[in-house]
């Protein structure tokens, strides 16, 4: 049997915080779009690594496994004394994780923004108060294909037909409205408020706000992680932002000044480009970057990257111009090479 917990690299007794954790540090180095490793290397043990998170971040599923896992490696009697205890025991509901989108105006802006999100997530049902029962029924009753064990000695697996509860609630017993799981879904709203200079993949919890419990066990959290859209002008550098600016030949040789866009709307600013600038180079403005998370005052630079256009279409004069400016880079040209030349010679 596959040992999901070594897979994710943390112990049988984790928390799900911790299950999680690894989880996001192995899926990091593992995605196949940023692994340094071979990709079907890297495809083959990012999926493994999801199953195992999938199966251990959720209550229920992670103990079935559990209970299939000590099966293979404990005696008869303890495993039934395990499954006695784990069946009354209230469990902690699973953690409902969301993505947010949002725009890097909203992250930087002076004024709170808060989005309104929906999500699902699994309550007790309330038709049955969670037993799987019709109201005002009881099953006392075995498993009849488990007998109550809840698992499969013979087959070291969980039982099916009672989802390892080892009761066996008759079909026209079952509630309608959760088919005898105990739970049913709901759409839930919730407000976000962001926080200033958040960064992408950042996240916000909400306690309680995830999925129910067994058992009378606490509710799992909501996780919301941030989604950072791409922006059309600027490019996010940690805390510094950069934007691509075109200039003209003339500008890059003689020297110019210029305005420069800001992501704080319409706050604009000037930028002094020195004679003989080369396209790629970088202009730094201090203070007009990500404001930085957590602080009132500080701020990230604004990096200009300056990129020369050479034009593709030019007038009469302008041709006439450049003519006679690669006659004299010319004429430079052939003094140099002269002074070369002579010196070569001279040195013969």
């Amino acid at each position: 049997m596959e040992d999901y917990y070594a897979k994710l690299g943390v112990y049988e007794h984790a928390s799900q915080d911790e299950i999680k954790n690894a989880y996001r540090i192995l899926a990091r180095k593992l995605h196949p779009d940023t692994t340094t490793l071979d990709v079907f290397l890297a495809t083959s043990l990012f999926n493994e690594v999801v199953e195992a998170y999938e199966t251990l971040n959720d209550p229920l599923c992670r103990r079935k496994y559990d209970i299939n896992r000590n099966i293979a490696s404990h005696p008869w009697g303890v495993v039934r004394r395990l499954l006695n205890n784990l069946r009354s025991r209230p469990c902690r509901g699973s953690d409902v994780i969301i993505q947010m989108p949002v725009v890097l105006s909203e992250i930087v802006s002076l004024r709170k923004i808060a989005k309104t999100i929906e999500y699902k997530r699994k309550v007790i049902c309330k038709v049955c108060n969670g037993s799987g029962c019709t109201l005002g029924y009881r099953v006392e009753g075995l498993c009849k294909e488990c007998l109550g064990d809840g698992y499969h000695i013979d087959e070291n697996r969980a039982c099916d037909n009672c989802d390892g509860m080892g009761l066996d609630i008759p079909n026209e017993l079952k509630c309608p409205e959760c088919s005898a799981t105990g739970f049913v879904t709901e759409k839930k709203s919730i407000l976000v408020t962001l926080v200033r200079g958040c960064k992408d993949q950042d996240t916000i919890s909400f306690p309680g706000y995830g999925n129910a419990g067994g058992n009378g066990g606490p509710s799992g959290n909501l996780i919301v992680t941030i989604d950072e859209q791409q922006h059309l002008v600027f490019r996010r550098l940690e805390n510094d932002l950069e934007i691509t600016k075109n200039i003209s030949f003339s500008d890059a040789v003689l020297g110019s000044e210029i305005e420069i866009e800001t992501i704080y709307g319409s706050l604009t600013t000037y930028i002094k480009i020195k004679p003989g600038t080369q396209s790629g180079d970088i202009v730094k403005i201090t203070k007009l970057g990500c404001p930085i998370k957590n602080s009132d005052d500080m701020f990230g630079d604004l990096m200009v990257k300056l990129h020369i256009v050479t034009p593709t279409q030019i007038s009469e004069k302008q041709k006439k111009l450049f003519k006679e400016l690669k006659e004299i880079e010319g004429e430079n040209y052939d003094t140099k090479e002269n002074d070369s030349v002579s010196f070569c010679y001279s040195a013969k």
